[in-house]
């Protein structure tokens, strides 16, 4: 082609592009933020013609490295319904390394009404344009699925429960009895045809629920917002950890992928966050093309999960006015409150943990709340019976918890279960009947009787108590869950983090 036909076609194609990005305009600031993540994007950058907002993006995608606008121009072929012909000129031209035009500078303020020209010939072998979104999309599937295998793969080397940590018996970790789950009051999934709740039974107040009826098939026709409300200790972050174990597992085979982010890390984010950033930099990133691998997950966000624990702890005075601004700098609620109304990643499933309470303004209305409410009797008895696994030491342990009403309440409430089990697991061996609970008077002593039965000697010194003691009062009396690691003296963050009262995290 010569110099002058080349200008007249790319001209022409600018404008094509421009006209086809006016009608698409929302996919556009979502690419460009996507490309351009750090790049201040806000209301006073933007022009008020729509036509013009579209070019001065463009501007912005184009004036980066020539790697992101070619990755640019394969998103828009292989996302947006582009004519067979046009595909192949936009591949041709900008898809592999020509770049822009200089001339094109004058241009880009005033896109030419005339659409590209029907009788430019095509590229034959000098580009090989014809197969090349069938190879993309081959890559891209490669892509995703290499992926997808590493997140199964992370989920099971971080939420293995078959693992014990350091100086836990084994039975502490192989030890899991879903707690009551009961659908709340006027949020009970119904389908409609047949008068049942979603993947149950016809539906009472207080219906029971099972992990499987949160995800169950006809939840399709219903909201895919799910809160687990449970008072402190009912085991909400470990059924979020357990269903990154199942899922990981391939027991939640309805789902591709899995997220999982806790909000008290989320909390120490303060700058502007884009999805890809939440699910690559904060989660798990690709090996390689993550572009590829976010438009995946993109077309197929009704197979994906994200679970976010914790919503009460990002509920702090500012959170209301950050949710309430939905270009707020603070994004993670903002973030959170896009994927719950189907702004991000529309038809994916959210799922949220929070105590109870009302219900922040960021939810839609659509949302099923299920209630956590603990152990019954048989679930403590189940629970116990499967932590001991020594039929003697199994008997003795039951026969301790019937004999006291202060045990048995204690461990109607799931973490406190596991605390009182690990606690009979080092008192139980040379103890007489009875003595146990004798022991064990306060929750405070059965937390420090824990602690003692972490440590492979059974002995730890005084002043690892005291310091951990310390740091325990210290975030109490601040209400601090996470700290820096200038917060804690060293010792006491080493004493801790072996026992695996402290876990570290970077973000």
């Amino acid at each position: 082609m010569d110099p002058i036909s080349r200008h007249l076609g790319t001209k022409n194609l600018w404008g094509w592009l421009v006209r086809l990005l006016c009608k698409h305009s929302e996919w556009l600031s979502a690419k460009v933020k996507f490309f351009l993540p750090n790049m201040d994007l806000g209301a006073r950058n933007e022009a008020s013609d729509p036509t013009q907002r579209v070019v001065l993006q463009l501007r912005k995608l184009r004036t980066q490295s020539q790697i992101t606008w070619q990755a640019f121009i394969h998103c828009v072929c292989m996302e947006l319904d582009v004519p067979l012909d046009l595909e192949v000129l936009l591949l041709s031209t900008w898809g592999h390394g020509e770049g822009l035009p200089s001339q094109l500078e004058a241009d880009e303020e005033r896109p030419p009404e005339s659409q590209p020209h029907s009788g430019l010939k095509r590229p034959h072998q000098s580009c090989g344009s014809s197969p090349r979104p069938k190879q993309c999309r081959k890559q891209q599937r490669e892509l995703a699925k290499r992926y997808l295998q590493l997140l199964r793969t992370f989920a099971q080397q971080r939420y293995d429960s078959r693992s014990p940590g350091p100086g836990q018996p084994v039975a502490c970790h192989r030890t899991y009895i879903p707690p009551i789950l009961q659908w709340n009051r006027a949020s009970v999934p119904f389908d409609t045809q047949e008068g049942t709740v979603a993947g149950g039974p016809k539906a009472e107040d207080g219906t029971d629920v099972s992990i499987r009826d949160l995800f169950s098939a006809k939840a399709n026709k219903g909201p895919r917002v799910t809160v687990l409300l449970g008072k402190a200790g009912m085991g909400k972050t470990t059924l979020a950890h357990r269903l990154c174990q199942e899922w990981a597992d391939g027991q939640l085979e309805r789902f591709q992928a899995l997220f999982l982010f806790e909000f008290r890390q989320l909390n120490l984010i303060t700058n502007f966050l884009t999805l890809p950033q939440l699910l690559f930099d904060l989660y798990l990133r690709p090996e390689a093309g993550p572009e590829a691998v976010f438009q995946y997950l993109e077309e197929n966000a009704n197979k994906i999960l994200l679970i976010f624990d914790g919503l009460d702890e990002v509920l702090h005075p500012g959170s209301s006015k950050e949710a309430a601004d939905p270009e707020a700098s603070a994004s993670a609620l903002t973030l959170f409150s896009r994927l719950c109304h189907g702004t991000l990643l529309p038809g994916c499933w959210v799922m949220t943990t929070s105590r109870p309470g009302k219900l922040p303004a960021c939810l839609p209305t659509e949302v099923v709340t299920v209630s956590m409410w603990g152990f019954d009797g048989p679930r403590v008895e189940e629970y116990v019976s499967r932590f001991f696994s020594d039929q003697p030491v199994q008997e003795a342990a039951l026969a301790e918890l019937r004999a006291s009403r202060h045990l048995w309440s204690m461990c109607v409430v799931p973490a406190l279960c596991q605390v009182a089990c690990l606690c009979l697991h080092h008192l139980l061996p040379g103890r007489s009947p009875g003595q146990s609970a004798a022991l064990l008077p306060t929750v405070t002593q059965s937390y420090v009787r824990m602690v003692l039965s972490l440590s492979p000697q059974g002995f730890l010194p005084a002043e690892s108590l005291m310091g951990l003691g310390e740091v325990a009062l210290w975030g109490l009396e601040t209400g601090k869950v996470v700290f820096t690691a200038g917060d804690i003296p060293p010792p006491t963050m080493a004493f801790a983090a072996a026992l695996g009262l402290l876990t570290s995290f970077c973000v």
